[in-house]
């Protein structure tokens, strides 16, 4: 086997590595309770994704079971009165959003059923819930599409550098092409063959 064809070999193995990485990208999100079982209708929509603890540092967005209107409450004023809404507000202050699978009934009564003031303030207080991450995820596809934009966001800037072989610069020599950017790899040989032809900014 001559060298050029080991080389590109290897330029594809490469390549082939790089791309496994980029699709099984693995995202963190946290859940409370910890021992609660993600619903399946979840696990199906959303893939390469670790269910963890809460108090993971890497963990991109929060799961939590359910809400209760005090906790609601304290949510939107940024008061922490126990473990879950301690939680909740830091993933807020690090910019995390924070899916809910349900919350107080409380929250859905009609206006008729309340008094207008009553049902304009737990309106209210849902807003800022809202305002500062909190999602009632009604859709599975809410966390989903939350996770890519995440993986954009992290990937954005990133720039992957291509192998180049011999064999490559030869061809570009002949395509008059005669400058190697700062964005691609040359193989030893093929580092050679650009040094020797003055290739190389």
């Amino acid at each position: 086997m001559k060298v050029e064809e080991i080389e590109t070999i290897i330029q594809k193995v490469v390549h082939k590595v790089l791309v496994t990485q980029e699709t099984n990208h693995f995202f963190k999100v946290g859940i409370i309770p910890y021992s609660m079982s993600v619903p399946n209708k979840i696990k199906k929509q959303i893939i390469n994704v670790e269910w963890t603890s809460p108090e993971e540092n890497e963990c991109h967005a929060l799961l939590i079971d359910s809400l209760t209107f005090s906790q609601i409450s304290a949510i939107a004023n940024l008061q922490q009165i126990d473990y879950k809404t301690d939680v909740i507000i830091n993933y807020l202050l690090k910019g995390k959003a924070v899916f809910i699978l349900q919350v107080d009934i409380f929250l859905y009564q009609k206006k008729q059923q309340k008094k207008y003031k009553l049902w304009k303030k737990t309106q209210e207080l849902w807003q800022h819930c809202q305002d500062y991450g909190v999602v009632l995820l009604t859709d599975p596809v809410l966390l989903s599409n939350y996770l890519t934009q995440k993986k954009r966001s992290l990937n954005k800037g990133k720039k992957t550098k291509k192998f180049i072989t011999e064999q490559d610069l030869v061809h570009m020599q002949e395509n008059k092409q005669y400058q190697v950017s700062d964005e691609n790899q040359l193989t030893p040989l093929a580092y050679d063959f650009a040094k020797k032809h003055h290739l190389l900014k």
